[in-house]
C-alpha cells in the first residue's frame, strides 16, 4: 500500500508547472520529474520518490541570510537618520543661543528699543 504523501506534488525531483493569470501564477496539475525527466501529473507515485526537506532547508537559509543583511542595511539607515536629528537639533539650539545676544537679527525692533532706554 502506497502512502498518500508520496506523490509527485510532495516529492523533491518535482517541479510544477504555472501559468500566467491576470495578477499571479496558477499552478497547474502536473511538472516536470527531474527523475524520469518527463512530464508528469501531480498526483501520480512512483517508486523514485525523495524527500523535499533538503529543498526547504536550503531555502530557508537563504532567507535567513537575506533577512539578516536587511536587517543590517536597516539599522544603518537608522543610524544615519539618528545622526542628522543629533545635527539638526544641535543647529536649533546654536541659533537660540544667537537670537539671546543682543545683535540676533530675527529679534523685533521694538524690543531692542525698550531694552535701549
Amino acid at each position: 500500500m502506497e502512502r498518500k504523501d508520496k506523490a509527485c506534488w510532495n516529492c523533491g525531483n518535482y517541479k510544477a508547472y504555472y501559468t500566467k493569470g491576470f495578477c499571479n501564477f496558477d499552478k497547474l496539475n502536473y511538472g516536470h520529474c527531474k527523475y524520469l525527466n518527463k512530464q508528469v501529473d501531480k498526483h501520480e507515485k512512483c517508486e523514485n520518490w525523495k524527500s523535499s526537506y533538503r529543498y526547504r532547508g536550503m531555502r530557508k537559509t537563504v532567507a535567513m541570510r537575506s533577512l539578516d543583511e536587511i536587517f543590517n542595511q536597516i539599522v544603518e539607515i537608522r543610524q544615519i537618520l539618528f545622526e542628522e536629528q543629533e545635527e539638526s537639533e544641535e543647529n536649533s539650539q546654536k541659533d537660540v543661543f544667537l537670537c539671546v545676544q543682543s545683535n540676533c537679527p530675527f529679534r523685533n525692533k521694538e524690543s531692542k528699543t525698550e531694552n535701549e532706554v
